[in-house]
């Protein structure tokens, strides 16, 4: 599979990447005992009244009609990648040895190819693929790169059902490039969300057992 591809395959599927893997954590407060002294009769009113410090502050000033348009600029064009490209992206389920697990893909032509994580179907005793219409079939693996963590599924359905991707030129990519990422992690499917390119050309390292000598 040409290199291109293979990166621009792994910006468009990282779930967070970004996507999906959100932590909830619990913040716990100690609450020491206090003391107080005994009343003594009306005391003098707080220097600062809770009212006052309400309006205390100034007023924010409004944002700039310009802020404002490229704010509403950048919206329409994040709108606008998700019609275009949720239609290509595929939930993928499969079923192995442990058990099942879930994971997304897309579309990459009219013959029936599908690009997914290898990591998601790597050892796969079945592999299901559902389209975006909800047309559920089998796949069967017919490719990967465990470099890349990249694989390639087929499914035959008619053309007409696969909405392919449109695919860039990915030698353009600089890091720090804005990226956006469809998907369906954890099975929420048709998710979206957005960070940036961190690195380019970047290959998984494969950390054997170490050889041990008597």
């Amino acid at each position: 599979m040409n290199r291109n591809v293979l990166f621009l395959s792994i910006a468009l599927l990282i779930v967070a990447l970004l996507a999906g893997n959100l932590a909830v954590t619990a913040l716990s407060a100690n609450v020491a005992e206090a003391s107080f002294p005994a009343e003594t009769g009306p005391g003098p009113a707080p220097a600062t009244a809770p009212e006052a410090l309400l309006t205390a502050g100034a007023a924010p000033s409004p944002l700039a009609a310009e802020l404002l348009a490229l704010a509403a600029a950048e919206e329409q064009l994040l709108i606008s990648l998700y019609d275009r490209v949720s239609t290509s992206v595929v939930n993928i389920g499969v079923n192995t040895s442990r058990g099942g697990g879930t994971g997304s893909g897309f579309v990459l032509d009219s013959a029936g190819h599908i690009v997914t994580n290898n990591h998601d179907v790597a050892d796969a005793e079945r592999i299901v693929v559902r389209l975006a219409d909800y047309t559920t079939v089998e796949a069967k693996l017919v490719g990967a790169d465990t470099d890349s963590d990249l694989a390639v599924l087929q499914v035959d359905v008619p053309a007409g059902l696969l909405r392919p991707v449109e695919l860039a030129d990915s030698s353009a990519l600089r890091v720090g490039q804005r990226a956006i990422a469809v998907g369906n992690p954890f099975g929420l499917e048709q998710t979206m969300t957005t960070g940036i390119v961190s690195a380019l050309g970047l290959s998984l390292i494969h950390i054997s057992e170490p050889t041990r000598h008597d």
